[in-house]
């Protein structure tokens, strides 16, 4: 028997059904048991799998029951107690070579019986029987994510994951925030991390190796009350001096807690206060220096963080793009694909660009070539870049210019 199974799948479970009849054959010699000669304890049968080369070994008759002749059946039409062999149960290596297939694929079964009067040596059997019917289940690709809900501060990373089954792998997975509008798809992992802003609903259709795809369960993203937290804008000066930082305002609501905290211990001691919503840092004349300072804003459950840059800068590069910015990123946010924009009055041919990510660890870096006047660089990262906030770091000569960049 060959039973043909739909690609896209992978097996999961075989049942066989199986009946055998006691004859009469007398070639073998005097039996020692009246006509038919045989008992079901004297007849076995089995059902070997010949693309594995595996084997159900012996299989009892369904129902053995006395007087122990006649018909062993898994019919249960014929036998109402009798039921189908679920042949992995017993055989859990039974298709175990039969790896998921996109094609369908066909599995070839033969029947093999046995007695222990004749021993299959004589040309006659005492029992014969076959294969009638035999069923294979597969299933194809399906899953579902977690968590099911979640309330998270606005702005902290929240994680996902996908938990395909059946199908045939490896899987790659479509995340959307949005209603199905826009996806992100991810290959190699089952995570997904978003940072939201406001109360969504997470997404994700499975895909397996053959384009079959299941749509899984969403996710609802709650918002605790997060305080707003504003830096400021990047501030330039020429060799040291005061400047104050911080937005307008720094947080919001009122009565939230503000720390500010400086890229090392020196430029920390800078500050005139590290509480105050608008310090004043005075920076020593003289100084040639990028550095920043991170503000932080709490209420009791939930913060937020914002980074200034600050720039004390010699001459040699003209730090305002055409949008008044040191760097102008179009569009901004995007999805990792953008244009770089600035300016320089000389040509520096072993400039450095480097993508920060905030954690500040280093995610790229290229060597780029800066001519006087506007430069324009396209940026396109070598692997995709995960959804929040990076920088862009631009070095030309002793001047360092960042700008961030957020990533959807």
């Amino acid at each position: 028997m060959t039973v043909v199974v739909p690609g896209n799948s992978q097996l999961t479970d075989i049942y066989t059904d199986i009946e055998y009849k006691l004859t009469q054959d007398q070639t073998c010699g005097d039996p020692p048991e009246p006509a038919p000669y045989c008992t079901y304890t004297q007849a076995s049968m089995a059902i070997q799998n010949n693309t594995c080369n595996t084997t159900t070994g012996p299989l009892s008759c369904n129902p053995a029951n006395p007087p122990y002749t006649g018909t062993c059946t898994t019919d249960s039409n014929l036998v109402p107690w009798a039921s189908s062999i679920h042949i992995n149960q017993y055989f859990p290596d039974y298709f175990s070579c039969i790896a998921p297939s996109c094609p369908d694929f066909q599995i070839p079964f033969t029947l093999k019986n046995q007695d222990s009067i004749c021993g299959d040596v004589c040309g006659y059997l005492c029992a014969r029987g076959n294969i009638w019917r035999t069923t294979v289940y597969a299933c194809q690709v399906e899953g579902y994510i977690t968590p099911d809900n979640s309330t998270v501060c606005a702005g902290q990373p929240d994680t996902f994951t996908a938990h395909p089954d059946c199908g045939v792998p490896p899987y790659h997975y479509a995340w959307s925030t949005d209603g199905g509008n826009t996806y992100t798809t991810i290959h190699n992992s089952p995570n997904f991390v978003v940072y939201p802003q406001q109360n969504m609903i997470v997404s994700c259709v499975i895909y397996d190796s053959c384009d079959k795809f299941w749509l899984a369960n969403t996710s609802n993203i709650s918002m605790l009350p997060t305080p707003t937290a504003d830096a400021g804008l990047d501030q330039y000066i020429n060799l040291g001096g005061n400047i104050v930082i911080g937005g307008s305002p720094t947080a919001s609501p009122p009565n939230t807690t503000i720390q500010w905290t400086g890229e090392n211990p020196t430029v920390q001691s800078w500050l005139s206060s590290t509480t105050a919503p608008n310090p004043t840092v005075t920076i020593p004349q003289g100084t040639v220096d990028s550095f920043y300072y991170v503000v932080t804003v709490s209420n009791s459950n939930c913060y937020r963080t914002d980074t200034v840059w600050v720039y004390s800068l010699p001459t040699g590069i003209n730090n305002l793009s055409d949008d008044g910015n040191a760097i102008a990123i179009i569009p901004n946010p995007s999805n990792g694909n953008f244009e770089i924009r600035f300016s320089s009055i000389e040509n520096a041919p072993q400039s450095a660009m480097r993508v920060i990510d905030n954690a500040g660890r280093l995610i790229s870096t290229r060597q780029i070539s800066v001519s006087t006047g506007k430069n324009i660089y396209s940026f396109h990262p070598e692997n995709k870049l995960a959804t929040g906030e990076y920088w862009i770091q631009i070095t030309v000569g002793k001047t360092v210019l960042n700008k961030k960049f957020i990533v959807l």
